[in-house]
């Protein structure tokens, strides 16, 4: 994943992004290190502390799917993200 798109991803600044990344950053705000453990499929703990466990690959890729599927889910005028309900949708009771 580019540093453009975990930015994206995790709802923050590209440059933001990369201060972190190059070491310029080191006190995270909770809700910026939440958002981007989420999009890389890590505990805060090690992503903050390096403590613990490192995610494996197959939890990198499924964090990264799951984020990318969020980002693309459909938008109110509010800002609230809304995800597809597909059975709903199929049978024709969409509403």
């Amino acid at each position: 994943m580019s540093n453009r798109e975990l930015s994206a991803l995790a709802g923050a600044s590209h440059a933001v992004v990369y201060q972190i990344e190059a070491g310029l950053i080191q006190a995270l705000k909770a809700s910026l290190a939440i958002r981007l453990a989420r999009a890389c499929g890590a505990t805060v703990q090690w992503l903050v502390e390096g403590e613990g466990e490192a995610p494996t690959k197959a939890q990198v890729q499924s964090a990264i799917e799951a984020a990318r599927s969020e980002a693309s889910a459909p938008v109110d005028d509010t800002g609230t993200f809304h995800r597809c309900d597909c059975e709903r949708s199929k049978s024709g009771t969409e509403g």
